[in-house]
């Protein structure tokens, strides 16, 4: 499998909107072709944006016909305060890509019980943080000279945003115990028998108790926080098709 050569341009200035130029049109014809045909990624496109300070990763509204980019308010604040120039990075990544890496993982965690290796493999952090920032308007953000981050994401309101990841809302996983350190946590549950996933938006305050452990990062349970004060969004995974449906109940 080749590596992906993403395009890169850099602008002299943040305005609301952002003109993609022609040469990277041109080059990535077959990019917007596929773009334009999928139904959940028609106005979205995933980007990179790196200035002298801060860093921003996230899916952002895209005209298609003028191919052009709108930034949200709160990025265009940003950086329009602190810096000049601005390094776009467009991510070539749609829906099927999401898709075929599920539908892979699904058949490895399934392996990796049937051999008696434990539970569920890990999946990749990019593959969930991507797909919830896709799904719930969130973006990926950090100061650019810091190596880590001290929560995962961000959303238009400024709040900062822890992401986990399970396939099983019984099995834990670690977090740090400090939730002063974000606002709102969003857990998603992969059910891989049902192809459905869960996303539990809980605000921080549910993880007060944790300050009380032990351990700087004390494992937790789906189960044991999103009973109280968490709103439910809930999608079906449809292999076949390569699309992801939000159900609403009534």
């Amino acid at each position: 499998m080749t590596k992906r050569k993403n395009p890169i341009f850099r602008i002299d200035n943040v305005a609301k909107k952002i003109q993609i130029p022609e040469k990277i049109i041109n080059k990535y014809d077959e990019f917007f072709q596929k773009l334009s045909n999928e139904s959940i990624f028609k106005s979205k496109i995933y980007l990179e944006i790196t200035t002298d300070r801060f860093y921003f990763e996230g899916w952002f509204q895209f005209d298609i016909s003028n191919k052009q980019i709108d930034l949200p308010d709160f990025i265009i604040e940003i950086v329009n305060n602190n810096d000049i120039n601005v390094k776009i990075q467009i991510i070539t990544t749609i829906l099927k890509d999401f898709i075929e890496y599920y539908e892979q993982y699904k058949k490895l965690a399934i392996l990796h019980k049937y051999l008696g290796f434990g539970n569920s493999p890990r999946s990749s952090e990019s593959f969930s943080e991507r797909l919830c920032c896709l799904l719930k308007k969130l973006y990926i953000y950090k100061e650019t000279n810091k190596k880590t981050r001290s929560y995962d994401a961000t959303d238009e309101q400024k709040n900062r945003i822890e992401i986990k990841a399970t396939t099983d809302p019984s099995c834990p996983t670690t977090m740090n115990k400090d939730n002063e350190v974000f606002d709102y946590l969003y857990w998603l549950y992969f059910n891989l028998k049902d192809d459905k996933l869960t996303i539990s938006v809980m605000p921080s305050k549910n993880f007060n108790k944790l300050k009380n452990k032990a351990d700087d990062r004390p494992d937790v349970r789906l189960t044991d926080y999103s009973k109280k004060n968490a709103k439910i969004f809930k999608y079906i995974i449809d292999i076949n098709k390569k699309e992801i449906t939000e159900i609403t109940e009534p």
